[in-house]
């Protein structure tokens, strides 16, 4: 039978000692560093993109500079925008990827998605180089040819899918680990709720 004394403990709180007070404080020290992340990135667009609007005020063609950022913003938010959202939801669906992340405590899928992102958006900064369009007009501005820019593109792929391959097992270990310790046994007297039963 349920002794009694133990049965009418109160419950753990957020505050209080123990796995329930521990995993809420590492619960908020985590929103407030991602908080000063998103702020930081914010502020960084911010200044990168005054430094263009500084750059393009010295600039010869500033109405054409402008008619092409619109018309970017414009093809990206309604046409680019839908058409790759709609090509991750269909790959997603065929690689079954869900069914894999919801065997693990920490989905995959965006540690997929950035390198991804990240490769297609260097790919349409470099597609010149890469198919060697105005090879005369860059070898007499540079003195170079485009032959690096292939390999360097392939080098930079591999290089984000490493670290985003690293990032997520260091999330991963450190996940199970704190799982881990929140499964395991507790003494008595550590915050958490002892049922104890007796003959």
């Amino acid at each position: 039978m349920t002794d009694p004394l133990v049965s009418a403990a109160s419950p753990v709180t957020a505050d209080a000692p123990g796995p329930g007070g521990e995993h809420s404080r590492h619960h908020r020290r985590h929103r407030r560093w991602r908080a000063l992340a998103r702020s930081a990135v914010v502020v960084a667009g911010l200044a990168l993109a005054g430094y263009a609007l500084l750059l393009a005020s010295g600039a010869r063609d500033v109405a054409g500079m402008a008619a092409w950022f619109a018309g970017s913003v414009i093809g990206h938010d309604l046409v680019l925008f839908p058409a790759y959202a709609v090509v991750d939801r269909v790959v997603v669906a065929v690689l079954g990827i869900p069914s894999v992340a919801a065997r693990l405590p920490i989905s995959p899928l965006n540690y997929l998605r950035m390198p991804t992102i990240g490769s297609l958006l260097l790919f349409c900064l470099s597609f010149p180089g890469i198919v060697r369009q105005g090879g005369h007009s860059y070898a007499a501005a540079t003195g170079q040819t485009q032959q690096p820019f292939l390999g360097r593109w392939l080098v930079a792929v591999g290089v984000m899918y490493v670290l985003s391959g690293l990032v997520y097992a260091a999330r991963l270990a450190s996940t199970r680990r704190r799982l881990d310790s929140q499964a395991a046994p507790h003494p008595e007297g550590s915050g958490g709720h002892v049922a104890r039963t007796r003959g």
